[in-house]
């Protein structure tokens, strides 16, 4: 991928945000912080804005707490300035959440870089898109190195946090000998996988331990166990004491059982919405599912937002996905 007309952006300005999508993960984070970084390096003045808060599963690559969340009423004084806004891990506008209406009324340029399908191509000036890249991280990654950047250790851990994410700690599919070799790179460069896989995977409050059985209480199936689920309600979360990002990689646990195709986790959210996580273990496309109810995301990894009760959300899209795999025996 030619990245000169990044590069030109880069050098024709002194101030950019960078910024992705709602409901975060360490993909979406190590490509804000190693791109912002990577700027910072070039004495550029960088400012990290979020449509949604930062899990505590990646707070680490924020130690400073200088990713800002988005808020309407600073909105002038956030974009006072501001050359181009890099946009990463994301290219449709339903991604971005509340900051959306922010950005597209924005007068500077935009940069996009991701590797999901079907984009809005109107969300940047400048889009660079590969989906066969395993993470965001690893067109972060050659970015910089087109560019003759450097990757220093905070880069580099950053960057890994990402693929390691995206990758399933390399186990899914999209696992190839680019990321590998991305990863490889990385870790020559300072990065250290026995801690990040730590921080991303194992550093759990106690909270997620006692939300575990509460929520597996609640474990459907349909189609001869080939669709499983569980439901995350709010009283859960307080009778636990727990977050949402408490009962991260909870669907792995539904994922990794034989004879499972579809896996999903519904979770209460606020005003009447329920957040819908799917996962594939094979052929059904769940990005493709998800994008029909207004959603998106990976061929086997996505998710939308419903509204109504969790109950009617639970009602509507097990007998969708049920259409989706046919008759199972």
């Amino acid at each position: 991928m030619d990245w000169k007309d990044v590069g030109r952006v880069i050098e024709g300005g002194r101030t950019f945000i960078v910024t992705s999508h709602v409901n975060p993960e360490a993909d979406a984070i190590g490509s804000m912080v190693a791109l912002t970084l990577f700027l910072r390096e070039l004495s550029r003045s960088v400012r990290m804005v979020s449509p949604s808060p930062i899990p505590e599963s990646c707070r680490f690559l924020d130690p400073g707490g200088e990713i800002v969340l988005f808020d309407r009423g600073r909105e002038e004084a956030l974009f006072r300035d501001v050359d181009a806004l890099f946009i990463v891990d994301l290219s449709s506008w339903g991604q971005l959440g509340a900051f959306a209406e922010a950005v597209r009324g924005g007068d500077f340029a935009r940069v996009c870089i991701d590797h999901h399908r079907n984009p809005d191509d109107d969300i940047a000036t400048i889009v660079k898109r590969d989906t066969s890249a395993a993470a965001a991280g690893v067109l972060i990654y050659e970015m910089i190195a087109a560019l003759g950047g450097r990757i220093t250790p905070p880069i580099a851990e950053a960057l890994l946090a990402a693929v390691v994410t995206d990758t399933g700690s390399f186990r899914f599919a999209n696992t190839d000998a680019r990321a590998l070799r991305v990863a490889a790179d990385l870790v020559e460069a300072g990065a250290k996988p026995e801690a990040i896989f730590r921080k991303v995977f194992e550093d759990r409050r106690w909270p997620s331990v006692k939300l575990l059985p509460h929520v597996f209480s609640t474990l459907g199936k349909s189609s001869n166990g080939a669709i499983a689920w569980v439901q995350i309600t709010g009283d859960m979360l307080a009778a636990a004491g727990g977050r949402y990002d408490d009962t991260e990689g909870y669907i792995d646990h539904l994922r990794a059982v034989k004879g499972v195709e579809v896996c999903a986790i519904f979770k209460e959210g606020d005003e009447g919405t329920v957040r819908v996580s799917l996962r594939s273990t094979g052929s059904v496309d769940v990005e493709h599912f998800a994008r029909s109810h207004g959603g998106g995301g990976h061929t086997r990894a996505a998710g939308l937002t419903f509204e109504g009760t969790i109950e009617e959300a639970i009602g509507a899209i097990i007998p969708g996905l049920e259409a989706l795999i046919g008759p199972r025996s």
